[in-house]
C-alpha cells in the first residue's frame, strides 16, 4: 500500500497550508492490481491516511473503486468496506462505483467510458467529475464551515517532510 502513501504525500503536500481544505481520496486500484496486498490491507491504509488528513484539518471524501481489467474480484470487497465504514474516517463518500457504467463487474470493457480496461476516456472522466462535484456540493451544505487546515499540526506531521 506504499503507493497510496507516497502518491498522497506528493499530491497533498502542495495543498497543505494553502487554505484549501477538501481532499478527495481515490486510492487502491493500482495496489490491488498488483495483487501484492489484500483489499483489507489496502482499506486499512486508506483509513489511516484519511484519519491523519482529517486530524490536520482536511475534509475528506473517499471514492469507491471502479471496474478494472482483471480486478473486479478485489474491487467488490474493497468497496464494501469503504461503504460500510467510511463514516468512521471520512466526511463523505463519493460512490462512483454505484454507477453501473463505471462500477459494475466488467464495466471496463465498455469503450465509451474506458480506454484500455484501466484508464477512463474523456467521457468517463467527465462522468466521474460530475459525480464528485455533485457529492461535494451536496455535502458542503451540511458543514458549518470549512476551516483552514492547521498549519502547526501539519508542520509537526511526519508526512510533512
Amino acid at each position: 500500500m506504499t503507493e497510496i502513501a507516497a502518491d498522497a504525500d506528493r499530491t497533498l503536500n502542495p495543498l497543505r497550508g494553502s487554505g484549501l481544505n477538501v481532499a478527495v481520496v481515490w486510492a487502491g486500484t493500482n495496489d490491488l492490481a498488483g495483487h501484492h496486498e489484500t483489499p483489507q490491507q489496502i482499506f486499512s491504509v486508506l483509513r489511516q491516511f484519511s484519519r491523519n488528513e482529517r486530524r490536520l484539518g482536511f475534509k475528506i471524501f473517499v471514492m469507491t473503486m471502479i471496474s478494472r481489467v482483471e480486478d473486479d474480484q478485489d474491487k467488490n470487497p474493497y468497496n464494501a468496506m469503504i461503504r460500510a465504514f467510511c463514516s468512521d474516517f471520512a466526511d463523505g463518500l463519493i460512490d462512483v462505483a454505484a454507477n453501473p457504467a463505471l462500477g459494475a463487474n466488467g464495466a471496463y470493457k465498455n469503450p465509451e467510458y474506458f480506454q484500455d480496461g484501466i484508464h477512463l476516456t474523456d467521457k468517463g472522466y467527465a462522468l466521474v467529475g460530475s459525480i464528485v462535484q455533485a457529492t461535494i456540493e451536496q455535502s458542503a451544505s451540511g458543514f458549518e464551515a470549512y476551516p483552514k487546515p492547521d498549519r502547526q499540526l501539519y508542520a509537526q506531521s511526519p508526512i510533512a517532510r
